[in-house]
Parts: C-alpha cells; sequence; structure tokens
C-alpha cells in the first residue's frame, strides 16, 4: 500500500483493512498542525469527506491513498466568520431559489440568486 501527503510517500505500518476515513484520521500525526486537508484521492478516485460511500471504502494493499493539504495561513482568511444569527435567513434565501427553480419562474429565482449574491458579498466586504 502507498500513502502520499502533498506528494511525499509516507512510510506506515499497515492500512489494509482500515477504511480510507480511519486511514485519513490515522494519518493526522503527519500532516502539520493547523494545515487543511483539501483533497483525498483513493487509486485516483478523488471523493469529498461527506461522500460515506467512498470513505467506507476498505483499503486494500495495492491501494494508493494521496492526501493534499494547503497551509492554514492561506485559507485562515478565505471566509469570515458568519454569525449564527444570519445563517436561517441565508437558508430561506437559498430555499427561494430553489422552489422558483422547481416550479420552472427561472426568472424569478435568478432576481432572488442576484439579490443573495450582493447580500452575501457585502457580507464578505464588511468583515474585511
Amino acid at each position: 500500500m502507498q500513502v502520499q501527503i502533498n506528494g511525499s510517500e509516507i512510510e506506515i505500518p499497515s492500512g489494509v483493512g482500515l477504511r480510507v476515513h480511519e486511514l485519513v484520521e490515522t494519518l493526522a500525526v503527519h500532516i502539520e498542525p493547523g494545515d487543511v486537508l483539501t483533497r483525498v484521492q483513493l487509486d485516483g478516485e478523488s471523493f469529498s469527506a461527506g461522500d460515506q460511500a467512498l470513505a467506507s471504502r476498505s483499503v486494500e494493499e495495492s491501494s494508493t491513498l494521496c492526501l493534499t493539504t494547503v497551509p492554514g495561513h492561506l485559507t485562515g482568511n478565505a471566509l469570515p466568520d458568519i454569525e449564527p444569527a444570519v445563517l436561517p435567513a441565508i437558508a430561506t434565501q437559498v430555499s427561494r431559489v430553489l422552489t422558483a427553480l422547481e416550479q420552472g419562474k427561472s426568472s424569478q429565482a435568478e432576481g432572488w440568486l442576484r439579490q443573495l449574491h450582493g447580500e452575501l458579498l457585502a457580507m464578505l466586504a464588511l468583515d474585511d
């Protein structure tokens, strides 16, 4: 089994039989504190943390697991802290857009989406 983090081969005792998410957790000691895991690839297939089917796959002897990280200081200012109080309002606006799209009201959905986009941009600008 091969394991690479940012292109560098990492020697590990054995990850055979572990699920991908368990192996990724085990490899955390090889990732710099503060770094952010941005990509997980098993045998050339990329997947996200939310993909339970792939994250639950067992690692085989012939598997190659590649992890990509970026330094946390490069991502730290990527998004502002959003006040939890505004999240329901954002969710409501997104829901309105989706409902309009489902009803075939694309012009209305586009207008609401533009409005939401403007509000989110303003929120990001205010946070700087």
